[in-house]
């Protein structure tokens, strides 16, 4: 348990930084749509379950990297050695808690992950469907139709729209303003149209001279705007994981993208995985090699080396598992194989299977002693 605490600090740190990562992603709302940054926030926040896969894997290196390697300099590891203590039981710890968050990402990619990114692509559906965010911006000119410029001196949290100025110039020949004390964005049959109310019309009169029309309400349709219609979509990652492996035979996406959503639904059984080959590289960092008066520094960067090029593999062969899916299997394969390679390496597989024969052993000798 001693363990627990620095995997969680740097799990959190890693987490943190992917949501900050995440929220650069999205400024173009904060930019664009005019959204705030809890907005902008909250989206990162449904965002993060996916980047778990990566976290998970990075921290417990980390953590076994620290812990074991203060362990060792303090020689607390040669004193288990010396005691009797096998590789298998030095390294039993730290195994146990890279299984442990294995299953918990394992429940994350399975669960969380499909209901965080559905929540999140309907949240970001919804705001970039808003031909209200579309139109106007707080304190801002806008043009979303040439010839037509919309201000608004303050946008309330339910869209209406306060000190409100359109000057449309789409006629030149007959310029027209509009100035509000309220307004809010409106849908007339499809079309898109703003209603204000008590303001004025400003315009010039057949003769040529300036006349103002007052009004307590007059609604004026924007033709000329024209929103993409789309319909909301979920990716592959969106989807519960049943949906991957039972695609919709119907959807003309489904059946032409049938290796995606594959690949994705054997990435999320797959990815804990590199949690506890991420956990053995750490612990053939420190253990694996040679006591040296010079550290582990040169282990430990092998060790990285290889850590990063396992996930990198991980990630950089979606495409090829995409194209072929017969090569899925490649996706447990490599920390699998990773995993066994340095096992048998480190010869915990033989100190494993030497601790539960002693262990057997020792319960049969008990067993005969209470007959």
């Amino acid at each position: 348990m001693v363990s627990l605490g620095p995997f969680l600090a740097i799990t959190t740190g890693l987490a943190l930084l992917a949501l900050f990562t995440q929220s650069l992603t999205q400024l173009d709302l904060l930019i664009e749509r005019g959204q705030n940054p809890l907005t902008i926030l909250s989206i990162s926040a449904l965002a993060t379950p996916q980047f778990m896969a990566v976290v998970a894997p990075i921290a417990i290196f980390a953590t076994i990297v620290m812990v074991y390697g203060r362990l060792y300099s303090e020689n607390e590891i040669v004193v288990g050695y010396s005691g009797g203590l096998s590789i298998w039981q030095v390294c039993q710890p730290m195994i146990r808690l890279a299984t442990i968050v294995a299953l918990i990402t394992l429940f994350i990619n399975l669960f969380i992950q499909p209901l965080s990114y559905q929540a999140m692509r309907a949240k970001l559906f919804a705001i970039r469907s808003d031909v209200a965010t579309t139109l106007v911006r707080e304190a801002q000119f806008r043009e979303p139709i040439k010839g037509l410029t919309i201000y608004t001196r303050k946008i309330d949290p339910g869209g209406d729209m306060g000190g409100l100025v359109i000057s449309d110039n789409r006629n030149p020949n007959s310029p027209v303003s509009y100035v509000a004390q309220s307004g809010s964005v409106v849908k007339i049959q499809g079309i898109p149209a703003i209603s204000m109310k008590d303001g004025a019309v400003h315009r010039l009169n057949s003769k040529g001279q300036p006349e103002i029309i007052g009004f307590t309400q007059y609604v004026m349709e924007l033709s000329g705007f024209q929103m993409e219609e789309r319909e909301l979509f979920f990716k592959p990652p969106d989807r519960y994981t049943q949906d991957l492996f039972f695609p919709d035979k119907t959807n003309y996406w489904d059946r032409s993208h049938k290796g995606e959503l594959l690949a994705e639904a054997h990435r999320r059984f797959s990815s804990p995985l590199n949690s506890i080959a991420c956990a053995m590289l750490a612990l053939w960092a420190i253990l694996g090699g040679e006591f040296s008066r010079r550290g582990f520094g040169r282990q430990i960067l092998n060790a990285s080396i290889g850590m990063l090029m396992l996930l990198l593999a991980q990630s950089g062969l979606q495409g090829v598992y995409t194209d072929n899916s017969g090569l899925n299997f490649l996706q447990y394969l490599i920390p699998i194989g990773t995993i066994i390679f340095l096992a048998r390496k480190m010869g915990m597989l033989k100190s494993a299977s030497a601790f539960g024969l002693n262990a057997d052993f020792k319960a049969g000798k008990v067993g005969l002693n209470a007959i």
